[in-house]
């Protein structure tokens, strides 16, 4: 049996993935997930912004980032999860705190030692930040973005959290 967890990447994209039903297996496919199938990576600890989902990053050895063929996937910060779990929190992380890098992994809560599947709520969450998120882009294209980069991740953020619940403990 397998369970599904919701990868975003970098590029904005947003997929769901099944990994195994528990044991050193699903710690193994969560860890190839977030480091984007990378063997170097290993799986950061846990992270909660929402009381239903749990955030999985990847870690990598220094060094990492000299190679070009890795750089825009693992070393990028991941916008669109960063203000997914900012707006799930309640708080606001990114621009002046810290971002979450590379592919996110988002699975439901933990039961022992394993994890479950993310609800479909959270999965729409996720969705609907994506298309708030594209929103704005295309907003941006016709409109100048503003040139101030703390004032483009203040809208970024206002643009998801309009349509994402607050979700923390």
């Amino acid at each position: 049996m397998e369970v599904s967890v919701l990868v975003i990447g970098t590029d904005l994209s947003i997929r769901e993935e099944q990994v195994p039903d528990g044991g050193a297996e699903q710690r193994e496919a969560l860890r190839l997930l977030a480091c984007a199938g990378r063997e170097a990576g290993r799986l950061a600890a846990p992270s909660f912004y929402h009381r239903q989902a749990v955030t999985w990053v990847g870690q990598f050895e220094a060094g990492l980032d000299d190679d070009p063929r890795w750089r825009d996937v693992l070393c990028r910060p991941n916008v669109l999860a960063t203000a997914l779990a900012s707006a799930w929190r309640g708080a606001d992380l990114g621009f002046d705190s810290y971002w979450l890098y590379g592919p996110v992994v988002f699975s439901g809560v933990q039961a022992g030692a394993n994890v479950a599947g993310l609800t479909t709520d959270r999965v729409q969450d996720a969705v609907k930040a994506q298309q708030s998120y594209v929103g704005l882009l295309e907003r941006w294209r016709l409109d100048a973005a503003p040139a101030d980069q703390g004032e483009q991740w203040r809208r970024v953020l206002a643009a998801v959290r309009s349509v994402v619940p607050a979700g923390a403990r």
